[in-house]
C-alpha cells in the first residue's frame, strides 16, 4: 500500500491515447512471466472488462462470432462475460444468447467440445483452467491439450480465464502451462495487484491482437 501511494504521487493511470513508462515496463515483466509467443498485454480495472475484450479480440481475429464456454461457468457480470456463463447470471437480465453465439458444454467432456468445434463456426473457446463454479475439477488427464488442438484443427482460438487459478496460486505462474497448453490469450485480475488496486490484464499473442493494428483505439 505505502508503494502504491508513493506510486500515485508520481505517476497518473495514463490514457490509451498516450505512452506510459511505467504501464509499458509492467507489461515487459508480465510478457516475461508468460508463455512463448505472448506479445501483448492490455489493461482494465476488472477480470469481467478483460474477458470482455478477450472475446471481443477473438471475434476479430476470426471473423465469427460464437464463443464456446463451459456449464455452469464463470467469467463475470459484464455483457459478454455474462452472456457466456452460468444462466444464473445471464438470464435475469435477459443476457443469455442463442446457440448461434452461444454454446456451453459439459467440462472434462472432449466429446462435446469436439462436436460444438468441428461446424467450423467458432471463434473462441474461453475456459476456467480449473473451473471454480463448476465445483473446482480438476482437468483429466489429456483433457486441456486435446482442447486446444481442437481449437487449432477448427481456426478458434484458446482463451485461458486465469483470474484464480493464474500468479502461482496453482504452483506455477500460470494454472495453464501445468498441463502443457499455451494459449492464444490468457486473462489475469484479482491477485494481479495483491487486491488493493482494481487493474486487470489480457496476455495476448500476435493473432489475436489483430484489431489494434486496425484501429488501436477501437478498444
Amino acid at each position: 500500500i505505502r508503494a502504491l501511494t508513493e506510486g500515485m504521487k508520481q505517476c497518473d493511470i495514463g490514457n490509451h491515447h498516450f505512452p506510459s513508462v511505467v504501464k509499458a515496463a509492467l507489461a515487459e515483466t508480465v510478457i516475461k512471466a508468460s508463455p512463448e509467443g505472448m506479445q501483448h498485454v492490455i489493461y482494465g480495472a476488472c477480470g469481467a472488462e478483460a474477458v470482455d475484450l478477450a472475446l471481443k479480440s477473438a471475434r476479430n481475429a476470426t471473423g465469427r462470432r460464437k464463443i464456446i464456454s463451459v456449464q455452469n461457468c464463470y467469467h463475470g457480470h459484464t455483457g459478454l462475460a455474462v452472456a457466456c456463463g452460468a444462466e444464473r447470471y445471464s438470464r435475469i437480465f435477459l443476457a443469455d444468447r442463442s446457440e448461434e453465439e452461444n454454446v456451453k458444454v459439459p467440462f472434462n467432456d472432449i466429446q462435446a467440445m469436439k462436436n460444438a468445434l468441428s461446424k467450423n463456426d467458432a471463434a473462441c473457446v474461453i475456459m476456467e483452467t480449473i473451473p471454480a463454479t463448476y465445483g473446482f475439477p480438476l482437468p483429466k488427464e489429456g483433457y486441456l491439450p486435446a482442447v486446444k488442438a481442437l481449437c487449432e484443427k477448427y481456426g478458434a482460438l484458446y482463451i485461458a480465464d486465469e483470474v484464480q487459478t493464474g500468479l502461482l496460486r496453482s504452483g506455477e505462474m500460470w494454472a495453464i502451462t501445468t498441463y502443457g497448453v499455451v494459449p492464444d490469450m490468457i486473462v489475469t485480475s484479482k491477485g494481479f495487484s495483491g487486491g488493493i488496486y482494481p487493474i486487470s490484464a489480457v496476455i495476448m499473442n500476435e493473432r489475436s491482437s489483430r484489431w489494434m493494428r486496425q484501429d488501436g483505439s477501437a478498444h
